[in-house]
């Protein structure tokens, strides 16, 4: 993946997208996660404040602290008011007469939540404007102003309205907070009005399983992290630690090794017998920043160590990413690590560091764990896939490598990008790739804010572009995405595929389905395959699909589809043929989503097959 700085939005509370950020709009009274237990926050509903206006602004209203920046002239008033929700109670009001240039010049912020790092919760708030068009946004996130979740600029009606999201705390965090924001252009003029936010913690049942890539000859795999948790092995077949495998999170002081994230990871992986990829042991990013003050011999020694440590403490690893992103990102940073030249730099090759790295980890490591490189925008330039491949024969002329890896990140994915042609381009090496980090977007433009039915269709679209063509390039043994509940890295981008609460988005659906389908192969006896065959492509349907038989020899030939009660919905073939192969267009756009079978017969010669068709 590309080179990533965690912001830290020190003078911005909560203006943009936080690295931990993980939140899913839920609409209030459907299906989800349920709530449990007393709200966490304290004064919710104001009912403890004093009516009329603030003027402490840090300390009048327990469990809140309200703010306006000094940019916001005139400044907005704060007044605890008797109009609370549903006609009872209390509420806080925020007239706005100026605004900052950002969001958040003027907020209220519920102070000092107790969470659990990993755990889940809902938010929940009602809020209303006294006049048309009033926005808020609302937030949770940790004091270090990263988020956890958000819902951007909502929409007010004049009457009460509850907004609801879910959140993951995705750090070691044990206390939160949420931010609600009210520095909007079209809120000048106009009061808002909060009331009632409770956050509490859900606990809702995961999904069963088994894996959607259970049994087929290619995994469907994951990073796992601690947003990345729950119901991890009900979904995927092969595990990948996202961060904690990196050299400056496991060991960021010299000689002191944290592995208690990478050993989380790898139980995974052990205890439910699923492939393991470490990632990663050489980069360009997130490495020990002690490192760049040794001399290039110190530095050497220890990276032999670093590497013995992995292979000691792991020796079951399947998949061992030696070196990641080669081409785009190297150790030559003195802020991360700085230590390419103990590898022996460009040298003759132009890639000695790399050689050197995978002599190494080929020393180091049982002969059975596969050896892999990996880069990004490979897939999105066949000019990069050149050059990347002859990476990859420097290593394999030397027997240092096992199989290829390429990300597949949404930004080198894109609409034309020559997927197919530069995946070509390193199967003509021989090896097998793993496309090892893949994304789906819903919002390319983040700082642009889309509905959810909008988000999802935008993923669906691309899920539904992308998939199909990883997974049946023949070369491609393994694909693992990086991440798929809110907390990924490109949260921002909404590229979960599960809401926080569990609820599959229609990417996720159309997955399931796609793999299903898969498994849907015809059915008919050998004998019967020597007379006649039948198949259909696309495979899962959403409106159009081909059809295609043969037989060899004249008969009379039907060819028929049933919906799964054995109701025969569409004849399209009902006639005599010869013997040769043949193609039948099929419209599958006025049947409902399902799994359906077709019947192929040619005299006494029978072939079925089944179809998935999608809504």
């Amino acid at each position: 993946m590309p080179r990533r700085v965690l912001p830290r939005f020190c003078s911005s509370p909560f203006g943009a997208f936080g690295p931990a950020l993980t939140a899913a709009l839920l609409l209030v009274g459907g299906a989800g996660a349920a709530a449990q237990g007393s709200p966490l926050n304290t004064n919710g509903g104001f009912e403890s404040a004093a009516l009329g206006p603030v003027t402490d602004l840090a300390g009048g209203v327990d469990g809140w602290t309200l703010s306006a920046s000094g940019s916001v002239s005139p400044a907005p008033l704060f007044t605890v008011v008797e109009d609370g929700a549903e006609g009872s109670g209390r509420a806080l009001q925020v007239t706005v007469d100026g605004v900052g240039p950002n969001t958040f010049d003027i907020q209220a912020v519920a102070t000092g939540v107790p969470v659990t790092p990993g755990g889940t919760y809902l938010l929940t708030v009602q809020a209303r404007s006294e006049g048309p068009g009033g926005l808020v946004t609302i937030t949770a996130g940790n004091s270090s102003f990263q988020e956890y979740g958000r819902l951007g600029g909502q929409v007010l009606p004049d009457d009460w309205k509850r907004f609801a999201f879910e959140f993951t705390v995705a750090d070691q965090e044990t206390v939160a907070r949420a931010p609600i924001h009210f520095s909007f252009q079209s809120n000048v003029g106009k009061s808002i009005v909060i009331d009632d936010l409770q956050i509490v913690a859900v606990d809702g049942p995961g999904p069963s399983g088994p894996p959607l890539a259970d049994g087929l000859p290619t995994f469907v795999g994951s990073a796992f992290s601690a947003s990345q948790t729950r119901g991890f092995e009900a979904y995927w077949n092969q595990v990948t630690a996202e961060n904690a495998g990196k050299w400056g999170v496991v060991e960021p002081t010299r000689d002191q090794m944290d592995w208690t994230e990478l050993d989380a990871a790898y139980a995974l992986a052990q205890d439910n017998g699923l492939p393991y990829r470490h990632h990663v042991l050489v980069w360009g990013n997130q490495q020990p920043a002690w490192m760049a003050a040794l001399p290039p011999d110190e530095q050497l020694a220890e990276i032999r160590e670093w590497f013995e440590a992995v292979a000691a403490r792991y020796p079951d690893i399947d998949f061992l990413e030696v070196v990641n992103e080669p081409l785009h990102d190297p150790p030559d940073d003195p802020e991360d690590g700085g230590y390419i030249e103990a590898l022996g730099g460009s040298g003759q090759t132009g890639w000695d560091w790399v050689i050197t790295a995978f002599q190494l980890a080929r020393e180091v490591f049982p002969a059975d764990v596969e050896l892999m490189i990996s880069d990004f925008n490979i897939l999105s330039s066949t000019a990069t896939a050149i050059e990347y491949r002859q990476i990859v024969t420097l290593l394999q002329d030397r027997d240092l490598i096992d199989r290829i890896g390429v990300q597949g990140h949404a930004f080198s994915t894109w609409e034309g990008a020559p997927i197919t042609q530069s995946l070509d381009l390193l199967a003509e090496t021989g090896l097998p790739i793993h496309v090892t980090e893949v994304d789906f977007d819903g919002n390319r433009m983040p700082e642009t804010p889309v509905s959810t039915a909008d988000s999802d269709q935008t993923q669906l679209e691309a899920i539904q572009r992308v998939f199909p063509a990883l997974w049946e390039h023949p070369a491609v043994d393994g694909i693992t995405l990086w991440g798929w509940r809110p907390g990924l890295w490109r949260t921002p981008q909404e590229a979960w595929l599960v809401r926080a609460g569990g609820e599959e988005r229609p990417a996720m659906v159309w997955l399931r389905e796609y793999l299903d389908g898969q498994r849907a192969t015809p059915t008919e006896t050998e004998a019967e395959r020597e007379a006649a065959w039948v198949r259909n492509a696309p495979n899962p349907v959403t409106h159009m699909t081909n059809l295609s038989f043969a037989v060899t020899q004249p008969s009379d030939v039907t060819l028929s589809v049933y919906d799964a009660t054995g109701r025969r919905v569409a004849v399209l073939v009902d006639g005599v043929r010869g013997p040769g192969e043949y193609r039948v267009p099929f419209d599958a756009a006025g049947l409902a989503g399902g799994t359906y079978l077709y019947r192929l017969t040619s005299g006494t010669a029978v072939a079925t097959g089944t179809m998935v068709i999608i809504r």
